[in-house]
């Protein structure tokens, strides 16, 4: 087994840091929410067919997919709220 090295795992941690920091753009979140509703309807349809006829790679990237995309939209939802409680900081809906 190979042991991975210090600076490999800094480097990683520093990306995914700077990933977390990045603003989020909310211009979109109409487009990505309507994507995602079709790739759920897609999800759907290949989850009707019988298990012998599945395309079992496509349905595991498409899941993948959906749930990077579904956690997307509620980071873009989080930022677009504006309305906060002055006191707890939690958004008042």
């Amino acid at each position: 087994m190979k042991s991975i090295s210090s600076v490999v795992i800094i480097a990683t941690l520093l990306f995914f840091m700077e990933m977390a920091m990045a603003p989020v753009i909310t211009a979109f979140y109409s487009v990505f929410e309507d994507k995602l509703k079709k790739m759920k309807q897609d999800i759907k349809q290949e989850l009707d067919r019988p298990v012998s006829d599945r395309r079992k790679a496509w349905l595991k990237d498409q899941l993948k997919e959906a749930k990077s995309m579904r956690d997307h939209l509620k980071m873009m939802k989080k930022e677009m709220r504006t309305e906060v409680c002055p006191h707890c900081g939690k958004s008042i809906d």
